[in-house]
């Protein structure tokens, strides 16, 4: 059910202009609903949808930031992204830094 405690989600709306953006923020913010103040604002920063509209949209590469992400991960571990592998064991997944790929490998297959 939507009647659950904790954080449930977020929502953008946009408006034609500034005004009515205004209006609808001063109106909602802090309504109730399902017991809980709802906290409305301002975007902090121009959403795609109206950077398209405004003809300023240059699309972001997600691909770039993904992989800073698991650069800035790797470093937390202290080993690179090429040398991080992701082991089942026992029917979980668990990631491990290893040192060499090869280690990896189980004996037998690797005499195959």
């Amino acid at each position: 059910t939507l009647r659950k405690t904790g954080l449930r989600g977020q929502a953008w709306v946009i408006f034609e202009d500034v005004a009515a953006a205004t209006a609808a923020l001063a109106a909602e913010n802090g309504f109730v609903f399902f017991d809980r103040p709802l906290k409305v604002s301002y975007a902090r920063e121009k959403s795609d949808r109206v950077a398209k509209m405004d003809g300023s949209f240059v699309p972001k590469d997600r691909r770039e930031k993904r992989r800073k992400r698991e650069e800035a991960s790797a470093a937390a571990s202290g080993a690179s992204p090429a040398k991080q592998a992701k082991v089942a064991a026992d029917g979980t997944a668990v990631s491990v830094a290893v040192e060499d790929p090869s280690s990896l490998v189980a004996p037998e297959a690797a005499a195959a």
